[in-house]
């Protein structure tokens, strides 16, 4: 099929990747949406993950493929052309991945625990509702906080203190393990008293483990 390149330039440098760009690259495609059927984004191997979630959920009721892929632009190119997946997905090894059950491997490859290749019957269907591009406020300002053994109340104290917060990742460890003392969860609940946002996600969600 018929294909246009278009190039960021300068390009965005994957070190310096901010929400902002995510908003750049989203506002971009939302504005030739209706005139492509499926889009191709080249972007720096580590970064994929991030950004392609970030768009699984900005690219609202999405009707079209979306498919990243870190320089093996050939076998992208033909995976979005034939796939009819109204996704964001990565291109890996002429497989595609759902976008927010994407990690990227030490080498140069892309996994997705927890969750089989896309296909017909494991991709999305077609949305019902209109397509409708958000934007993330570039703005909020979201920690993220290893949690591990041992871990003492004091230090999570800081998080209440620091201006802006807005929302919390906690990384618990195992199959969703934290420390439960009394001091630990008294700052738990006071972050939570001042409107925090806080998510628990578990090691396992993380390393492709299986539990119940």
């Amino acid at each position: 099929g018929e294909f246009e390149v278009v190039a960021y330039n300068p390009p965005i440098q994957s070190g310096n990747l901010t929400p902002s760009d995510w908003n750049q690259i989203v506002q971009d495609l939302s504005e030739v949406y209706n005139k492509y059927d499926a889009f191709v984004i080249l972007a720096s191997h580590d970064t994929i993950p991030y950004t392609a979630s970030a768009l699984s959920f900005m690219m609202e009721n999405l009707g079209k493929p979306i498919v990243f892929s870190d320089g093996d632009l050939t076998s992208a190119l033909v995976s979005a052309s034939q796939s009819r997946l109204p996704e964001v997905m990565v291109s890996s090894n002429g497989n595609l991945l759902r976008g927010c059950r994407t990690v990227a491997n030490s080498d140069r490859s892309f996994w997705s625990p927890n969750y089989p290749d896309l296909d017909s019957k494991s991709g999305m269907p077609l949305p019902k509702e209109e397509f409708q591009p958000k934007l993330v406020n570039p703005n909020n300002k979201i920690a993220v906080v290893k949690v591990y053994p041992g871990m003492n109340a004091q230090d999570m104290v800081p998080y209440l203190n620091m201006e802006g917060l807005q929302g919390i990742v906690l990384e618990l460890w195992g199959n969703g393990s934290a420390p439960t003392s009394p001091e630990f969860l008294k700052v738990i609940s006071k972050l939570a008293e001042k409107g925090i946002v806080i998510v628990a996600i578990s090691q396992y969600d993380q390393l492709g483990g299986t539990y119940e």
